[in-house]
């Protein structure tokens, strides 16, 4: 949308104190402290180990059988975040007296960029949307997932975070990444062995007293990390679409009710009736016949935790050009139809995961 006069009055009053006043955060320490990786060309490739070959122990005259380790080739590829923003010329020369309007939208632009990247840093899936790239989570090995509570989500305890801690194996800074939500029932778990707070460690960047520690490795946090998931992880309320009859569903589908109730269901297949909509059950586990699919209830209202090693080596790291040194403005120019001048605020980026022994993930925690 183009800057509107009323927006741009909003900047031009009299005695106006400050431009603009922060009104629009979402507390997230990684994007600070991950590191990036210039990328040369489109896209980035690096081999993983696959395999190691054979060793064996042999008598004489045995016959000693010769392997080769194998690779596997990973490429991600450099995705674009793109936004303009059509700035008129009369506003600016005449309403830029206390806050320059060109500048405070390129502001506010350039970090609608950030925090796009920085969602995606967690949420991106590229099956979803192509245009993106895949976040942590969907990064994360199946293998270096854990599923917790069997039948139902879990509190967190000190032990998930132990086997976290275990099943990362590579890689430079380790750090947990928890919303705001599980960083404070962390609090609680430590609060409850005396005390008040757990050890804290300075982190340039980070504001006192620093970053919270569980056994020496930080905690950071990350409001992306969303806390409407089902425990399998496999579903958000918030990214589900609504229930629509006389549709066909694949199996393992979820869909939330048209008013939506905090649960997700998921279909064994079929299509759903014409109407009425189901009566939707709300027991987690509960099951409900809509025409030839049954879908079951799971309570949407679960988190993850993320254990990552930061490494441009090893672990995980972020991409982007090289050519940039970070999010980059370009002036378009005059609007060809319009008495403005248009901004263009732009980032070419991804999100690279080296070793799959440099992540964990444990899915199914309800705090």
């Amino acid at each position: 949308m183009p800057l509107l006069q009323a927006e741009a009055e909003k900047l031009s009053r009299e005695m106006l104190i400050a431009g603009v006043i922060e009104n629009i955060i979402t507390s997230d320490q990684l994007y600070a402290l991950l590191p990036f990786a210039p990328v040369e060309g489109k896209a980035y490739s690096y081999n993983r180990e696959a395999t190691l070959g054979s060793a064996d122990f042999v008598e004489t005259d045995d016959t000693i059988t010769e392997s080769a380790a194998t690779f596997t080739k990973v490429t991600e590829v450099l995705r674009r975040i793109v936004s303009d923003v059509d700035v008129d010329d009369f506003l600016q020369g005449t309403m830029s007296d206390t806050t320059d309007q060109t500048a405070t939208q390129i502001s506010k632009k350039s970090k609608k960029v950030g925090n796009t990247y920085a969602d995606k840093l967690i949420n991106g899936d590229n099956s979803v949307n192509a245009k993106e790239f895949n976040g942590l989570i969907k990064l994360c090995p199946s293998g270096q997932t854990m599923a917790l509570g069997a039948t139902a989500a879990v509190a967190l305890a000190f032990a998930h975070l132990d086997e976290l801690m275990d099943n990362v194996k590579i890689g430079g800074q380790r750090v947990f990444i928890m919303n705001s939500r599980t960083i404070r029932s962390f609090f609680t778990l430590a609060r409850a062995l005396g005390g008040t707070e757990p050890p804290h460690l300075a982190v340039p960047g980070i504001t006192a007293p620093g970053l919270p520690t569980y056994r020496g490795v930080p905690i950071l946090k990350n409001d992306y990390v969303p806390v409407d998931q089902t425990r399998d992880g496999l579903a958000r309320e918030s990214t589900t679409l609504a229930w629509v009859g006389g549709t066909a569903y694949g199996a393992g589908v979820h869909v939330k009710p048209t008013t939506a109730n905090g649960f997700v269901y998921r279909s064994s297949g079929g299509t759903s009736a014409a109407s009425p909509e189901p009566t939707w059950p709300t027991t987690e586990g509960d099951t409900v016949v809509d025409n030839d699919i049954t879908w079951t209830a799971f309570k949407a209202d679960n988190t993850s935790i993320l254990h990552v090693a930061l490494d441009e080596d090893d672990g995980v790291h972020g991409l982007m050009a090289s050519f940039q040194a970070g999010i980059e403005v370009k002036e378009v120019g005059p609007v060809q139809n319009k008495d403005a001048t248009r901004w263009r605020v732009r980032w070419y980026v991804s999100l690279a995961l080296k070793s799959e022994l440099a992540m964990a993930m444990a899915q199914g925690l309800n705090n």
